[in-house]
């Protein structure tokens, strides 16, 4: 996504949309952002983890690396 139609999601472009299914709610989905892989990388079925990003006091976004190239806690 290189538009945001709210200015407050401003500081978040660009980014990479996504749709999750949660594995603790299944049939659950949550939308948020991929991070750290291009768009074309991402495959319905892949691992992901989570974290979030604070935009401002009113606004923190879901956020999304695949399970490969995520961090260890």
């Amino acid at each position: 996504m290189y538009h945001t139609g709210d200015k407050r999601f401003a500081s978040a472009v660009p980014y990479a949309s996504i749709i999750v299914e949660l594995d603790d709610a299944p049939g659950a989905l949550l939308a948020g952002n991929l991070l750290e892989a291009p768009y074309t990388r991402r495959k319905s079925g892949d691992a992901s983890r989570s974290s979030s990003r604070k935009l401002n006091d009113d606004i923190t976004l879901p956020q999304f690396r695949l399970a490969r190239t995520a961090p260890a806690d």
